[in-house]
């Protein structure tokens, strides 16, 4: 009986958006791949033709603004709620495949990019989550003339620390090396500073207290979860010690994206 009332739950948050023109969402995704490319990975990619489809999707039920301005514009929308776009880890099909689709559609997005994805083309992944392949000779990651050539066609920069891993329990030592010498590194190579971090995995038990703190007093102005839930401008007061939270995303259909996007609504709720 639960779970057929499960499956009616999740069918009807899957027919249409539930939020009020007030509420604000962050999407994450990273990157943009077929399983036919060597990286392609079911944990972090998304095909191109979804990704196409998510964004008419999303046009049609949300108005799209900048990181910056959804996290601090008070004003209210246009009669949509707001979403604002990010990529992490700096995937090269962020500039081959994502740029050109989000170009045609005029939507903004920010890149949260690590300094050895950029130096050295590589990240190391925690054991449950695929790592890219090394099969192919091209790069996967962006490199450093590539992350300078979005910054000069408007996208925003944020850090995701320098080698992606989680910021729990680390030395004072390890936290400066990931937090403010990526934040150093990136702002040399965009050229301006960088205020926004996105911490690497981002769920409550890849992160403490003290690396939250150390992203605060490092410079970072906001700093960014995986806890999927929605938010409004009121809201942002109380994460100026805090992270923000976004919504992960893959190769959901579209039942499947409207059920992520409404069900922060009901988590108090076993769906």
């Amino acid at each position: 009986m639960r779970s057929a009332l499960r499956r009616v739950v999740h069918a009807t948050l899957g027919q249409r958006l539930l939020l009020r023109p007030t509420k604000r969402v962050i999407l994450l995704y990273h990157d943009l791949s077929t399983p036919e490319d060597a990286h392609f990975s079911p944990h972090y990619s998304t095909e191109p033709d979804r990704f196409s489809r998510h964004l008419d999707l999303l046009a049609d039920r949300f108005q799209f603004v900048t990181l910056d301005e959804i996290v601090t514009d008070p004003a209210p929308s246009g009669g949509k709620p707001l979403a604002a776009l990010t990529f992490d880890d700096g995937f090269r099909t962020v500039i081959e495949r994502a740029m050109p689709i989000l170009a045609d559609r005029d939507v903004p997005f920010t890149l949260f990019a690590n300094g050895n994805a950029v130096r050295d083309d590589r990240l190391d992944y925690l054991p449950q989550y695929q790592a890219p392949g090394r099969s192919t000779p091209d790069r996967v990651y962006l490199d450093a003339a590539e992350i300078a050539e979005m910054v000069r066609s408007g996208v925003q920069i944020g850090s995701h620390a320098t080698s992606h891993a989680p910021l729990i329990g680390l030395t004072d030592k390890q936290l400066s090396d990931e937090i403010s010498a990526n934040k150093d590194y990136l702002e040399a190579l965009a050229g301006r500073p960088v205020q926004h971090m996105a911490l690497p995995y981002g769920k409550k038990h890849h992160y403490d207290r003290r690396a939250l703190d150390r992203c605060f007093a490092s410079g970072h102005r906001f700093v960014y979860s995986t806890n999927p839930c929605l938010f409004e401008a009121r809201d942002v007061e109380r994460y100026s010690q805090d992270p923000i939270p976004r919504i992960g995303l893959t190769n959901q259909s579209k039942q499947e994206l409207l059920f992520l996007l409404n069900r922060p609504m009901f988590r108090s709720i076993d769906i």
